[in-house]
């Protein structure tokens, strides 16, 4: 792997990230560059079932995932753990970029994909990229969170919905008015669910 002459940012230095590989080589290799770069290394995995039990003690921000991880299970699998497990980023490591490992690895809505062979750079870039794409979903969440939490309390029915007109939200006044959960009506025509009068 090259080196990249890339300057360690006060954020990498507090990032911790976990490496999920079955060759030893290449796993020492990414430590090293990740090293390099200013992240900290909590630990290298190279089965599923390692990988979650380190996940589990050491909390990283960030997993690098190769795909085709021997054991019981692939790193696919793992990943679907993680994501429902511990939310965390996640970028895919590969030397096989053939479609259907691709449209599987989709399904897990990865941060990014690595090429193997790549460099310190690109790995660096993809790094930062996973990260700060992240953090801005989690702020959105929040934010989301915050707004619905806020809708629940008012005294009046709230309905929202997104630029096609489909309802993304309904508070509890709303489906008491309606007589409709919002596990119903989410995602559908609000003209479905209201009848506005002329």
């Amino acid at each position: 792997m090259k080196t990249a002459n890339m300057t360690t940012t006060t954020t990498a230095t507090a990032t911790k990230i976990m490496v999920v590989e079955d060759e030893s080589i290449i796993a020492l290799d990414i430590k090293r560059s990740l090293s390099r770069l200013g992240y900290v290394v909590t630990g290298v995995a190279a089965s599923g079932d390692a990988a979650l039990m380190k996940i589990k003690e050491n909390r990283p921000h960030l997993v690098l995932m190769d795909i085709h991880l021997k054991g019981d299970m692939n790193g696919i699998q793992v990943s679907e753990v993680i994501k429902s497990d511990f939310q965390l980023p996640i970028i895919y490591l590969t030397a096989n970029a053939d479609s259907s490992t691709f449209q599987s690895a989709q399904s897990t809505n990865p941060h990014a994909y690595l090429l193997k062979p790549f460099d310190e750079k690109a790995l660096g870039i993809a790094v930062e990229v996973a990260l700060n794409q992240h953090r801005k979903a989690q702020a959105v969440k929040a934010s989301e969170h915050w707004y619905a939490n806020a809708f629940q309390c008012l005294n009046e029915a709230v309905v929202a919905t997104d630029s096609e007109g489909d309802i993304v939200f309904m508070n509890a006044l709303a489906e008491e008015m309606t007589g409709i959960s919002l596990h119903t009506a989410i995602n559908q025509p609000v003209k479905n669910i209201l009848s506005f009068q002329k």
